[in-house]
């Protein structure tokens, strides 16, 4: 009796220590899911060379330990995990048929050991480093078919072998369980990846229209990342590349540096990094070569390295894509204000994702799907941010060419300015040369009839003296005859043909003059020059003709006005001929005044106004009266020889033209006349220097 309860009490105590060494699941045929995280043994064999031979015999199973998440995460290792669990079925007659599923698709190596009722161990191999075709279901996490027949407990080991994160989660479940959580599962990929698809074709869209690189880099930078999660959740594995298990792992360190590059590419065009963020715009071009480094060696170097590389590249360059929203909104890059809480979000998402893949914190549904969830609201925050900024260069552009306007404006008025200043300056030139023309024409015309006039002087100049000659003669012979005739009808007679003498010998007297005139037109510039004092001429010449004009006109009187430049000082000239111009305007001038005294009365106030002036390129003399001015079409003949307004016996009509002659031919210099009839007339000698 004492024997038979000490073997009861040793067998309770040897059950209390099984049940808590191993730990059963008991299941429940009400229940249809089970997580199995808490439930689990792990073993690290660090070697990752023990056999299943001698993990299935118990060799190792005192160092197994208990899991105490829902997720087992060992980061990234080289070493092989070992798991245990053990299930029992207290209702096999209700349900036996159970899927044991894993929750991370990317392990490389699985092998599932599973012991029969007939005490056989089955062996079965998977993993995405195996033929996605191989697998017992087709499905893009690994799953196996458990049947417990029995209430018998089993014990289940698995060995994971893998180059990239090790994150552990089991999930038992009944078919029908399994297959609606699916059905769940794929339609919220379905909802993320769609909801990518969209604002990946609606960027594409607006760069086509819009031109703008950096919608073109989010288009990438959105593709890249749809990519990198479809690869993450196996959907690359089981759509894509299941028959290509190589480049089914390679793919993600490449899509991991791809990505990095595209970040820093579109952080580059977006934020305008060049003129904002000068210094971070080199570290940014950095992370571009090291990732693209990283992309090639991703080829040669093991899984674990080039992918730890990739996640530290990208946890770099979310940061430092942060740091330089930060520079490019503090120097008035308003566009990254959105960019900024964006990234925010991208950047703790990244942060969380890598200290989990490295074991630094629990593989939950918030670290697992953390990514995802940012890159939604990234996706929407980004969109708004493109909007601002699309509207910000709206605006600018709308400031911009209002500018352009304005400035357009500005130079259609300074350029319609210059036409018409140099319209103007046209017009000059065109007056000039049409002066200049007429002046060319005036000393052709002044020089052929001088030589005609010399021509003509001398041919008359010879009968003309014959004729005063005998004239004076035969008044003298009159004279004498008239001392011997006693008769008062003969001394009538003489004296008809004294006066008659005395007419024809006055006439002749003013032929000759006229001709001595045309002479002396045809010999300008033929007496001697000298330097004189062009201001005392001027003066001397003024008081001449003045006292010469009121010997015949004693009324005459007007305010006289002098303007002399004293910085004058000698000109070189012939002064009897340059006096004789100055006499010939002078006279003409009083003329001019006096004939409208006559017209107007005692309101006119006759005035004339001499001014010499030291200008740059000529010395000017311009006489200025306010009498009856000249007709305008006495203005062109004005300069012509025997051109004249005044009556026959006035004028000659010869003082102008050898004015004209002395000033242009002689001296080099210029001669020109304005006039208003009835204002004024003003004369203007130019004399070089």
């Amino acid at each position: 009796m004492f024997f038979s309860i000490r073997r009861l009490v040793l067998t309770a105590i040897l059950f209390v220590r099984s049940t808590t060494s191993f730990p059963q699941v008991f299941l429940d045929a009400e229940k249809s899911t089970y997580h199995l995280g808490n439930t689990l043994e792990y073993f690290e064999d660090k070697s990752a060379a023990i056999k299943g031979t001698q993990i299935i015999t118990g060799e190792f199973d005192n160092q197994f330990k208990k899991a105490h998440t829902e997720t087992l995460n060992s980061g990234v290792r080289d070493a092989a995990i070992w798991l245990k669990f053990t299930l029992r079925n207290p209702h096999p007659e209700q349900y036996n048929s159970w899927i044991l599923a894993f929750d991370y698709p990317l392990f490389d190596h699985i092998t599932f050991y599973d012991k029969r009722t007939d005490g056989q161990w089955v062996i079965h191999q998977t993993g995405d480093m195996l033929p996605y075709s191989s697998r017992e279901m087709q499905y893009r996490n690994f799953i196996f078919t458990l049947t417990l027949p029995d209430t018998v407990p089993h014990t289940y080991y698995i060995r994971i072998a893998t180059s990239g994160s090790m994150q552990i989660g089991l999930t038992l479940q009944k078919e029908a369980a399994f297959f609606r959580d699916e059905l769940y599962a794929e339609l919220g990929h379905g909802i993320f990846f769609g909801a990518l698809m969209i604002m990946l074709c609606y960027n594409l869209f607006l760069f086509f229209s819009l031109k703008d690189k950096a919608y073109l880099t989010y288009v990438l930078f959105t593709l890249i990342n749809l990519l990198l999660q479809a690869a993450f959740s196996g959907h690359i594995t089981q759509y894509i590349l299941g028959d290509a298990p190589y480049w089914a792992n390679t793919i993600i360190p490449l899509l991991l540096s791809c990505s990095s590059i595209i970040t820093v590419l579109f952080c580059i065009t977006f934020l305008n990094t060049s003129r904002f963020a000068k210094k971070i715009h080199i570290i940014l071009i950095s992370i571009i070569i090291l990732s693209a480094i990283n992309f090639f060696l991703s080829f040669f170097l093991k899984m674990a390295v080039s992918l730890s590389i990739a996640e530290l590249l990208i946890m770099f360059s979310c940061i430092t894509a942060g740091v330089a929203g930060i520079i490019s909104l503090r120097r008035g890059n308003n566009a990254a204000r959105f960019y900024l809480v964006a990234w925010a979000f991208l950047i703790g998402s990244w942060l969380v994702t890598v200290l989990r893949n490295f074991g630094f914190i629990e593989a939950n549904f918030f670290t697992t799907n953390c990514v995802r969830i940012a890159l939604l609201v990234e996706a929407i925050m980004l969109a708004l941010s493109l909007a601002d900024k699309y509207n910000l260069y709206k605006k600018e552009k709308e400031a911009a060419q209002l500018e352009d306007l304005r400035i357009q404006k500005e130079a259609i008025r300074e350029l319609e300015q210059k036409v018409t200043e140099r319209t103007a300056r046209l017009n000059q030139s065109l007056a000039e040369l049409t002066n200049a023309q007429a002046q060319l024409v005036q000393k052709e015309k002044i020089a052929s009839l001088g030589d005609l006039t010399a021509g003509i002087a001398h041919e008359i100049q010879n009968p003309l003296n014959f004729v005063t000659n005998f004239a004076e003669l035969s008044e003298e012979l009159v004279n004498e005859l008239k001392a011997g005739i006693y008769d008062s009808k003969q001394l009538v007679l003489t004296d008809h043909l004294s006066n008659n003498l005395s007419k024809i010998t006055h006439h002749s007297q003013r032929a000759d003059s006229i001709v001595k005139g045309m002479l002396s037109h045809s010999r300008i510039n033929k007496g001697e020059k000298r330097y004189v004092i062009l201001n005392a001429l001027t003066e001397e010449s003024i008081q001449i003709a003045l006292q010469s004009f009121k010997t015949k006109n004693k009324d005459f009187d007007l305010t006289l006005t002098r303007n002399f430049d004293h910085s004058i000082k000698q000109f070189h000239c012939n002064p009897q001929e340059f006096g004789s111009v100055l006499m010939n305007i002078y006279t003409n001038a009083f003329y001019a005044l006096q004939k409208k005294i006559e017209k107007s009365g005692e309101d006119y106030q006759p005035e004339l106004t001499i001014t010499t002036r030291n200008a740059k390129q000529w010395i000017e003399i311009i006489v200025h009266d306010n009498g009856i001015g000249i007709h305008p079409l006495s203005l062109e003949k004005i300069f012509q020889p025997f051109f004249t307004t005044r009556p026959t016996h006035q004028g000659t009509g010869l003082g102008l033209s050898l004015s004209y002659g002395i000033i242009v031919k002689g001296l080099d210099g210029e001669l020109t006349v304005r006039s208003e009839e009835n204002v004024y007339a003003e004369f203007t000698i130019r004399l070089p220097h």
